[in-house]
């Protein structure tokens, strides 16, 4: 549940916003996810959920020539409307920063933003919106919504759960995804599952409030 969710981003952590070491690092970072929020659409009405950033993490797992490793999809926001005793109405807006994404290895991180992966200087956005939203807070929720990565465009879906009392939740859960789908990881070393795995899961994990 979020407002200005949840994909950009993972589901897993570290903050949303990453601690900073200076005043101006701050504020280069506020005005950057300011940018990054500037994408979401402006949802309005009482089942508007508003994300608490330092409670709220993305990330994604994938495997890397053998390596089984959980990253952070860093800088994201989301807008999310969601009535949780009818769900059907709601809908679930999220944009990441991929030059925020963390793999935990320094190869890794140095290859992602380029042309082969994930393109960062064309294409510095990843988003996902869904609007199709079923199920119960007994039995979970399911989101079936679109997920663009590189100007492409593929149907997720996002499953999830929420706890919540009072006019706070907390949501969590996965989709998955084939990053050969979205032509993230091409060229020859690439294009197969030699080094890296096709299959991506993301994992959200959001606190929010209304």
């Amino acid at each position: 549940m979020i407002r200005s969710m949840l994909l950009t981003a993972a589901l897993l952590t570290t903050p949303v916003l990453t601690g900073c070491s200076s005043g101006a690092d701050n504020i280069a970072s506020a005005e950057t996810l300011a940018a990054v929020s500037s994408n979401l659409p402006q949802l309005s009405g009482e089942h508007v959920w508003v994300v608490d950033r330092s409670q709220s993490i993305l990330q994604f797992r994938a495997e890397h020539n053998g390596d089984k490793f959980t990253g952070d999809l860093g800088m994201f926001d989301a807008a999310v409307k969601l009535d949780l005793e009818n769900p059907e109405g709601g809908e679930i807006h999220a944009v990441i920063d991929l030059s925020t994404i963390d793999a935990k290895d320094d190869d890794r991180n140095a290859n992602l933003p380029s042309k082969a992966w994930f393109d960062v200087k064309s294409f510095p956005l990843a988003t996902y919106s869904a609007r199709e939203i079923t199920g119960s807070r007994d039995s979970g929720y399911t989101a079936k919504g679109l997920l663009s990565i590189k100007g492409v465009e593929r149907p997720v879906t996002l499953t999830f759960s929420v706890e919540a009392e009072g006019d706070k939740a907390v949501a969590s859960g996965t989709a998955r995804f084939s990053r050969a789908d979205f032509n993230v990881g091409t060229g020859s070393d690439f294009e197969t599952e030699e080094w890296v795995k096709f299959p991506i899961e993301v994992l959200v994990n959001i606190t929010a409030t209304r």
